[in-house]
């Protein structure tokens, strides 16, 4: 199990003002069910920008089930073993970007 999460998000193109929102999700133990771990805080570059986040897992018990609905900012409990990224653009029509994470594995 990991308990850290790094992050790097790199946009490099966009088209109008726009928003995006990106999300780091876990899968649930029924093996289908997505939920919300991170809400990195919310973009809306008027150009090229690069933007750290970091998660640290705070706790032993799963989040409550929610895709996309966490606060800015806001974090849930433990990383489960499958996470993916979930991102929402709101205005303009694209946006060039990347996502890299790093995780950090508990030392036993």
């Amino acid at each position: 199990l990991c308990d850290q999460i790094h992050g790097l998000i790199d946009i490099t193109a966009m088209s109008g003002p726009c928003l995006l929102d990106v999300y780091i999700q876990g899968l649930a133990a029924d093996g289908t069910t997505w939920f919300d771990l991170m809400h990195v805080t919310q973009l809306a570059p008027t150009g090229a920008q690069q933007q750290l986040f970091s998660y640290r897992a705070v706790g032993v018990q799963d989040a409550a089930v929610q895709t996309a609905a966490m606060s800015v900012g806001s974090t849930s409990f433990t990383i489960p073993s499958q996470v993916r990224v979930w991102c929402v653009l709101t205005g303009g029509t694209s946006m060039t970007f990347s996502i890299n994470l790093e995780f950090i594995r508990k030392k036993n």
